[in-house]
């Protein structure tokens, strides 16, 4: 009865707390605001000939616009309904993007475009049908009382009644409606974003300064709570595996290469008093245990992105060629954490049938220090929860010849958690998304997955979700300059629960190591 009554708490905790958002996190918002901005100049600089900066690229900034427009279809995808100053602006910059590609597109289709998306973006912005009360205010009153500038109000009308305005003057509006969509909203909630960012990290680094002293955390766990998630989230997974310590002061520190691995919260740096070994594991998990569990109660796939960061950053390390004491220190508690997190003992935290052995003892109803050594290796081993969901055949595509000798423990004990249900997601996807038929055998068969080509790619975690996003004409590039330098800006790394059950297990097991393979990359 007692382990029912904590479980129905987990749960009405669980549903309390979680929030959704279009994007991953804080910074997959910021990033996408940067890219969209690249508008302003785009258009400024290939069609309203208003001067720019020196050194701007035109074909840089279409590159990165584009990217942040596939952005916010993926973010429609995952909402179905965005707010209203997103969805303008992301329709407008489909308009300059167009405009800017030197399409075969003529005046009337680009007016039009341009037009629709003015028209309903005043509209929104200025919706009657939404007051309550008395007598309803008028549209230019309520433009006057957000600062919009009343020709942009006189446009709409003429717009919706009259003939549709030149092309020239639609540019012009545009122009003016995206920096009034920046400056009231865009602007206004990266600002908020930058708050929540530093208020996170400080209760974060708050939290470590209260364990090292053991005092009471319970207070700041409970201000984390009533955080933004996404913002908690991504805060917390960098401050346990990268920066343990959230402070200005040490961030702007010289770090030597050797020392670039050894921040991590979960990662003590200083050997003489915290030694690698169980003790010293021992030490560190009772410090941060209570915040774990309570990260994983406010996100789900809180312990599968900190899995997947943990196991990218071992093998970061061991590609890196790095070979000193600190980064054999980091490796080992890297290692010893992603066989926690995949424990039985991790995963009773919150299903705690997982705890009874097979004399019937629960072993969460008795103290962690009477456990018996066989009762301590059954607590050990390795196991799937659905509670906790760990991406093992996904992380094992992406181990395979990468890596080293701690990567290959982690790739063993996955491959025995498995067993029978190892899976390769390694396999044809993108051609069969693109109605093409994949290779196959004389017999029929599709060939094995371990075949080379196109056709075994692995889908990338942009490419699966643009292919579920709407599918709109690709725009030519512009004409000049011709060539189009490569760029990773505004084409952010997309993960977020919102949406997934039109995803089938074997995608939504293959695409979460991308999410932390690309941030490596950048």
């Amino acid at each position: 009865m007692k382990n029912a009554a904590r479980d129905r708490e987990r749960e009405a905790r669980r549903r309390v707390v979680q929030t959704l958002s279009p994007w991953r996190d804080h910074t997959e918002f910021v990033e996408c605001s940067r890219a969209l901005r690249s508008s302003l100049p785009l258009l400024n600089a290939t069609k309203l000939g208003a001067p720019t900066a020196p050194d701007f690229d035109a074909a840089l900034a279409y590159s990165i616009l584009a990217g942040g427009i596939r952005t916010t279809a993926i973010w429609r995808r995952r909402a179905t309904r965005l707010p209203h100053s997103i969805e303008t602006t992301s329709k407008l910059c489909d308009a300059i993007l167009l405009d800017a590609s030197n399409s075969n597109l003529g005046a009337p289709s680009l007016s039009s475009m341009y037009g629709l998306a003015l028209m309903r973006g005043v509209n929104g912005l200025t919706d009657v049908s939404n007051q309550k009360g008395g007598t309803a205010s008028s549209v230019s009153s309520i433009a006057q009382s957000l600062n919009l500038p009343p020709w942009l109000v006189d446009l709409r009308h003429d717009i919706s009644h009259n003939d549709l305005p030149t092309l020239p003057c639609l540019r012009v509006a545009s122009l003016q409606f995206l920096e009034f969509l920046f400056e009231r909203f865009w602007d206004v909630k990266t600002e908020q974003i930058g708050a929540a960012v530093s208020d996170v990290n400080s209760l974060l680094s708050q939290y470590k300064s209260a364990s090292k002293r053991n005092e009471s955390t319970r207070e700041i766990c409970k201000n984390l709570a009533s955080s933004p998630r996404s913002v908690v989230t991504s805060c917390a997974i960098k401050f346990l595996v990268h920066d343990g310590d959230c402070s200005s002061k040490a961030s702007s520190k010289q770090k030597q290469p050797s020392e670039l691995y050894k921040r991590g919260a979960l990662i003590p740096g200083n050997p003489s008093t915290i030694l690698s070994d169980e003790k010293g594991f021992e030490y560190i998990l009772k410090r941060y245990k209570q915040i774990l569990f309570e990260l994983q109660m406010m996100e789900d796939d809180f312990s599968l992105l900190l899995v997947v960061e943990i196991i990218g950053l071992i093998v970061s390390v061991e590609e890196s060629g790095v070979k000193d004491s600190s980064a054999e220190r980091v490796l080992w508690f890297a290692l010893r954490w992603a066989e926690y997190f995949s424990s039985r003992e991790f995963a009773s935290s919150f299903d705690f049938s997982l705890a009874v052995n097979s004399k019937g003892v629960n072993l969460r109803e008795k103290a962690q220090s009477k456990w018996k050594v066989e009762e301590k290796q059954f607590m050990s081993e390795g196991i799937r929860c659905r509670h906790i969901r760990i991406p093992f055949n996904g992380i094992l595509d992406e181990l395979e010849g990468h890596g080293g000798l701690l990567s290959r423990k982690i790739e063993q004990r996955f491959r025995d958690i498995l067993g029978t249900g190892r899976r390769s997601f390694k396999r044809k996807r993108v051609d069969r998304a693109a109605g093409m038929e994949p290779p196959t055998s004389k017999n029929g068969k599709e060939e094995a997955e371990g075949g080379e080509g196109e056709h075994d790619r692995e889908i990338t975690l942009e490419e699966m979700e643009a292919m579920m996003c709407e599918q709109q004409p690709e725009p030519q590039q512009p004409e000049k300059p011709q060539e189009l330098h490569n760029t990773n800006e505004g084409e952010a790394v997309i993960f977020e629960s919102v949406g997934w059950e039109e995803i089938n297990e074997e995608d939504y097991e293959g695409v979460l190591v991308n999410f932390t393979k690309t941030n490596r990359e950048k």
